[in-house]
């Protein structure tokens, strides 16, 4: 009966693609995490010949300047998400994938821990709060 009422609710066509029911009956969005495939550079410049474009003729594609371009091609500058997919539709080239949860789990772990967690601070048998520390004298 709940799953009836939920359904109701969830009209399909009016949800944003991507999205999906949570639990508790809202929507949760799809968030799409991109990264740069690895040498992207050397694809750019190897799609950008593929097509007989000079440097200046793909930076007017792309609405950026050559020099832009000559960095992006030496792997000097990784260009943002827009300009990566500016640069995909003009050389017919794929510069985004999806991140794995294998490479979003790599990255957190990079992250250096900051100060105490709360496991730590809960877990602290001598805290005056409790009760439970050594006797006062």
């Amino acid at each position: 009966m709940i799953y009836q009422a939920l359904m109701r609710c969830w009209d399909v066509s009016r949800q944003p693609r991507g999205a999906r029911l949570d639990r508790y009956g809202g929507i949760v969005e799809r968030v799409e995490r991109y990264e740069l495939v690895e040498g992207y550079g050397e694809v750019v410049r190897r799609g950008r010949e593929a097509r007989f474009l000079t440097r200046e003729r793909l930076a007017e594609l792309v609405g950026e300047k050559a020099s832009t371009i000559k960095r992006i091609e030496n792997g000097e500058l990784r260009p943002s998400m827009e300009l990566a997919r500016r640069l995909e539709r003009a050389l017919r080239i794929k510069l985004l994938i999806e991140s794995t949860d294998e490479a979003l789990e790599k990255a957190l772990k990079k992250v250096p821990r900051q100060g105490p967690t709360l496991g730590d601070m809960l877990g602290e048998e001598s805290s005056p709060r409790s009760g439970r520390g050594p006797p006062e004298s």
